[in-house]
């Protein structure tokens, strides 16, 4: 969840998307109230690759 003034966080997620473009399923971005987004994106891979590319997206 997010503050929807955030602006630069779209493109960074879909940059990070993009080089994890392996393991992403789909993505989704939903409004939560007047001023928070939520951001949602499905990953696949094993029990070793899934935390490590969960890591790469969080630190976005």
């Amino acid at each position: 969840m997010h503050d929807r003034h955030w602006r630069d966080l779209g493109d960074e997620l879909t940059t990070t998307q993009h080089d994890h473009h392996e393991a992403v399923l789909f993505a989704m971005h939903t409004h939560v109230g007047r001023d928070n987004c939520l951001e949602m994106i499905a990953v696949r891979g094993t029990a070793t690759r899934v935390p490590r590319n969960a890591d790469a997206l969080l630190g976005t």
